[in-house]
């Protein structure tokens, strides 16, 4: 169990969530004794929305989660453990956010076309855009942006435990010969960054300006190709051994 307070000014607008990146093996959820969710994987993260439930908003109010982990079934031919084994993040968004780890980048490039995508959830109404930018540390090296329009009443996000999402990309082009490709010699990492930008709004809650930024998300990503054949296995055109081993998730043996 958790006790914890939740700022006041959470109580209004947006989405107060919970994020665990794992819980091994079935995990059912209670916020102060209300059934939120329930879990079965240990390996895979999943979010739980708070404010829509039975949270408790102010200094003075104390909320409770409670996390009942059932690892007595289901378990591999090896010990899985049990319980909440991986870090576990309490935000706050807007109606209109990225969703967690919903910016993607394939790694699968050349250095001339970079494609990265973005998983909105959306709420209010009115016309939002996209910003997505390839950074090499604080130098742009490319940046497009892409329209998306929210309908009144299209998602209510208010009413709606997980409302649905929407997938936004683009096409990024940085100048021929700026990309450096990721390499076991040079492992060049990259940052793109996207932003959601308000171009107009019907939304409720406090006023929103056009152009001011909604959310961001930023994420880490070496360029590179890859190739499968009769004679092994190719990294940016040049052959490559691949030597490793499997194992488990805690790596307990070793």
């Amino acid at each position: 169990r958790k006790h914890f307070a939740l700022p006041a000014e959470w109580r209004d607008g947006g989405h107060t969530l919970v994020h665990f990146e794992g819980v091994f093996h079935h995990a059912a959820l209670f916020l102060n004794g209300r059934y939120l969710q329930s879990h079965e994987c240990g390996y895979t993260g999943f979010t739980v929305r708070l404010d829509n439930a039975s949270a408790r908003f102010g200094d003075d109010e104390v909320n409770v989660l409670a996390v009942r982990a059932d690892a007595s079934f289901g378990s591999g031919h090896w010990y899985e453990g049990g319980g909440i084994y991986r870090p576990v993040w309490l935000t706050h968004v807007p109606p209109t956010h990225i969703v967690h780890d919903g910016l993607f980048v394939p790694p699968e490039s050349d250095g001339s076309l970079v494609v990265p995508s973005a998983e909105l959830q959306l709420g209010g109404s009115g016309s939002l855009a996209v910003r997505f930018t390839l950074l090499d540390g604080d130098t742009v090296l490319a940046t497009n942006a892409s329209n998306v329009a929210v309908a009144a009443g299209m998602r209510d996000v208010e009413a709606a435990a997980a409302a649905p999402t929407t997938i936004v990309s683009t096409e990024l082009r940085p100048p021929r010969g700026a990309v450096t490709l990721w390499s076991t010699h040079t492992p060049k990492m990259y940052t793109v960054r996207a932003e959601v930008l308000l171009l107009a709004s019907e939304a409720r809650g406090r006023a929103m300006v056009a152009g001011e930024l909604v959310d961001a998300l930023e994420v880490d990503v070496g360029l590179r190709t890859t190739e499968w054949h009769a004679g092994g296995f190719k990294l940016n055109g040049a052959p490559l051994k691949l030597r490793g081993f499997s194992h488990h998730n805690s790596i307990g043996g070793l």
